[in-house]
């Protein structure tokens, strides 16, 4: 993937035994991609032990854990495979270094469908083993609002290669990759003076380009000359 940008972008996804922090983590996906284009880097997917998860006290809520078996077989398989299963601690302490091998001295913004659901639950299964999450409150970043002001979500549901795969981690993170980078090329059409290279970000103030600004102080200088004069 190319590194063009200053700033980096990945996608999570959680399998769960349960929609509320305290829940059992089936499986820790993640991927390292290019907001603007699409492309995907390194990834990470492991598969957590549920005995491992009722160690650290985490619980299986018994409506997802029947929701699970109406899911198809390639997904079921995907978590429930026997003889799979690393223990919590360890698929946390390997996510936090292959995290941190990914950022490299830049900002890493973390996406996901949503913050709510994946980061809170896996930030307390961080606290559960007594470790911290890797990522910073403040670069978390939510799918579901791209879903919201774009159209991109539309080109998913009609993708039979994403559909087939559903609820499998690796494939969620390519889905949702999708969904982001659809609404940054749209949006690169519609507006194309806004760049889209946090590089370029230097040119801007606050979200304001220079040029612009030097347009309002030039007005206003000659303005000023104008009722001097006259």
């Amino acid at each position: 993937m190319a590194n063009s940008t200053l700033d980096k972008d990945m996608m999570l996804d959680l399998e769960t035994l349960g929609l509320l922090p305290g829940c059992t983590v089936l499986s820790v996906s993640a991927i390292v991609f290019d907001r603007y284009t699409g492309e995907t880097g390194d990834s990470f997917n492991e598969i957590v032990s549920r005995d491992s998860c009722q160690t650290f006290g985490l619980t299986e809520e018994e409506h997802t854990v029947n929701w699970w078996r109406e899911q198809s077989d390639a997904a079921h398989a995907a978590v429930f495979s026997s003889g799979k299963g690393k223990d919590l601690n360890l698929v946390l302490l390997e996510f936090t270094r292959w995290f941190q091998r990914q950022v490299q001295g830049r900002k890493m913004h973390v996406w996901a469908n949503s913050p709510q659901f994946d980061m809170c639950i896996l930030e307390h299964c961080f606290r559960a083993c007594g470790m911290e999450a890797p990522w910073k409150y403040w670069l978390l970043r939510d799918v579901r609002t791209i879903k919201d002001v774009s159209r991109s979500k539309a080109r998913i549901d009609n993708a039979p290669e994403f559909e087939r795969f559903k609820h499998i981690g690796l494939y969620d993170c390519k889905a949702q990759i999708v969904m982001v980078s659809c609404f940054f090329k749209e949006r690169n059409k519609r507006w194309p003076w806004i760049p889209s290279d946090t590089g370029y970000r230097a040119l801007w103030i606050d979200g304001i380009p220079i040029a612009i600004l030097l347009i309002v102080i030039l007005f206003v200088y000659c303005f000023e000359f104008f009722l001097e004069f006259f």
